[in-house]
């Protein structure tokens, strides 16, 4: 298999994406997370202060489900975010609590646009895991693809239909980013949340 130069770029702006919230919340100053979302904003059509600026709004959105009396939206909610434009997908157990969570996104500094695909459904177990299971696998597709930028694009897959936000360098690399994504074994639908940006 041939994987692509971006792999170890990738893996190193998931863990700073997964980090930071946990620097946050302990007060740990958050300089070697940033500077590893610098690091790897070559590799991606963001700036480096994009990118940066982006984490710390998934961070703070997570920051206030989690300073607020809806907790659990911490666990329910995939919160993605591409130059200030937040994409809200899950499954959640009322109305209340999807106005909540949109509520709640609007109040991190630097949010633009909140996009909703929440939904009101008590997710079983099984789906949850096959859920996840499909995310990664859609995830590998788009890095080992060729012609698709795979850094450019956050995936989450709720029930089924699978959700794809970034930024194309072209119609073409768009419609690779679908197909890939619409030909995984499992997933029932693609929503795409694409941003064409010729070069």
């Amino acid at each position: 298999m041939n994987i692509k130069k971006s792999t170890f770029a990738q893996i190193s702006l998931l863990i700073a994406i997964i980090s930071l919230p946990f620097c946050l919340a302990s007060c740990v100053p958050a300089v070697g997370v940033t500077a590893a979302a610098v690091g790897v904003g070559m590799a991606e059509d963001r700036s480096a202060g994009v990118i940066v600026d982006d984490t710390l709004i998934v961070a703070r959105i997570k920051a206030e489900f989690a300073n607020s009396s809806w907790k659990s939206l911490l666990s329910r909610i995939s919160v993605d975010v591409t130059e200030g434009k937040v994409l809200l997908t899950g499954s959640l157990k009322s109305q209340e609590d999807v106005t909540n969570a949109i509520r709640l996104a609007w109040k991190a500094k630097g949010v633009k646009e909140v996009m909703s695909e929440l939904e009101i459904e008590e997710k079983s177990l099984k789906t949850r895991a096959h859920d996840k299971w499909l995310s990664a696998h859609i995830r590998t597709k788009l890095l080992v693809t060729a012609r698709i930028q795979s850094m450019n694009y956050t995936v989450d897959v709720n029930n089924g239909v699978a959700y794809i936000m970034g930024i194309a360098h072209s119609d073409s690399e768009e419609r690779a980013v679908i197909e890939a994504t619409r030909t995984v074994n499992g997933v029932r639908k693609v929503v795409n949340y694409i941003t064409i940006r010729n070069d």
